[in-house]
């Protein structure tokens, strides 16, 4: 989470992210029943204890999601740009979608990130995206840490997003009330 540099309200997903790469990286737990009287394991245990907790649940399948930190920058495809616009699109990964019977089937969650620096964070900014049209680059990015690391050394604030509404009070942006009448000649 301090990583990332992502507000602390998405406590909730990153403690579901943790669980799920936990689960997918560490040593499935062994139960006092599958040890012997030295801790070791018993001979019909053997192949447990060389796997991860993913695998003791999945028959020995390898977890199949790319395992990635949370917060990074990635790029999507999108259906919701003009066709003249590139397809993909920046977002933040925030985790795999893991269905009932903690199956995982090529889903992931994606923080939309223009949406996120514009409007804050929040949970409908979220979306699934298939695993085949998320692309993650060589570098690994987490764009809300630069922003706060650039705030902290020059001493300003962290930028907040603008809140909901504020660009119809904005001068700049002409409403209906503000636009100019046409005139006759």
């Amino acid at each position: 989470m301090l990583q990332s540099g992502l507000p602390n309200k998405l406590w909730d997903y990153a403690l579901q992210f943790a669980s799920t790469s936990y689960s997918a990286t560490a040593s499935a737990p062994m139960l006092p029943y599958e040890l012997d009287a030295r801790k070791r394991p018993l001979p019909q245990f053997v192949g447990k204890s060389k796997q991860t907790a993913w695998e003791a649940h999945h028959a020995g399948e390898p977890f199949p999601g790319p395992v990635q930190p949370f917060g990074r920058l990635v790029y999507h495809r999108s259906q919701d740009v003009h066709p003249l616009d590139p397809s993909t699109v920046p977002g933040l990964f925030m985790g795999w979608r893991i269905e009932h019977g903690i199956r995982y089937r090529g889903i992931l969650t994606i923080l939309k990130y223009e949406d996120a620096r514009t409007k804050g964070v929040r949970p409908e900014h979220l979306i699934y995206v298939p695993e085949q049209e998320v692309y993650f680059p060589k570098s690994v990015e987490f764009p809300f840490a630069i922003a706060r690391e650039k705030a902290i050394g020059s001493l300003e604030d962290v930028p907040q997003p603008a809140a909901a509404g504020a660009l119809e009070d904005d001068p700049q942006w002409p409403s209906e009330s503000r636009e100019a009448k046409p005139q006759r000649f």
